[in-house]
């Protein structure tokens, strides 16, 4: 909530400097909520975007999820208050206040590490360890594989160290029969993604070997 009001006000501070009227800010139907497009956005149906996942195969998607779900439903219940913190680098419960690591530290050092190296380094590591034993301790739909998946941590590799493995040369070209190719082959993997996913029961078609194995796909 702090980071919207900053980045509103210093939309503001910019307008002003420019020497555009404010007005014609609100007239352009930009809000507190529209004028932060953070990785976790709050907007006006009350609900919390979070907008860095939107780009994995659907059974990521419903893993992060599933994991959030948790989180809030524990941090809700239990009353806890969180508190970011300066140097702390997992969640840490004391008392019924949650610990969790600052911004600066999310948005540089671990996303750095957790983009290139994923759960091999060890500060990703105890951090997404630190998540799932505080999630999992809620109980309920999504639990077991949550469970599993914290068994399995190794096996898992996230999509862009996938892709820096497989990395070419940014001078190597590709060719328009080749590209099409690749897209066609990516659409038909996605298709079999959503088309394994249960509407019902759509964790089911997480809790298997094979949705460990995430980004494989």
């Amino acid at each position: 909530v702090e980071q919207q009001f900053a980045r509103y006000y210093a939309w503001l501070q910019a307008m002003e400097k420019a020497k555009i009227q404010p007005n014609l800010l609100k007239e352009a139907g930009v809000s507190l909520l529209k004028s932060a497009w953070n990785p976790v956005r709050l907007n006006k149906l009350g609900t919390v975007e979070i907008r860095c996942i939107d780009s994995n195969s659907p059974s990521v998607i419903l893993l992060v999820i599933t994991l959030l779900e948790k989180l809030a439903d524990r941090v809700r219940h239990e009353k806890l208050t969180v508190r970011p913190s300066k140097g702390m680098q997992i969640f840490e419960l004391v008392g019924n206040r949650l610990y969790v690591p600052d911004f600066e530290y999310l948005l540089g050092e671990l996303l750095l590490a957790s983009a290139t190296e994923g759960i091999k380094n060890p500060k990703v590591r105890a951090y997404v360890d630190s998540i799932l034993q505080f999630a999992s301790a809620v109980g309920g739909e999504g639990t077991n594989f949550l469970a599993k998946l914290s068994r399995n941590l190794d096996r898992y590799q996230t999509t862009e160290a996938s892709i820096l493995q497989e990395f070419t040369p940014t001078t190597t070209q590709l060719s328009l029969d080749a590209g099409l190719r690749l897209v066609r082959s990516i659409c038909d993997k996605l298709e079999a993604i959503v088309s394994s996913i249960d509407i019902e029961n759509p964790l089911a078609a997480l809790d298997t070997d094979e949705g460990l194995l995430l980004q494989q796909h």
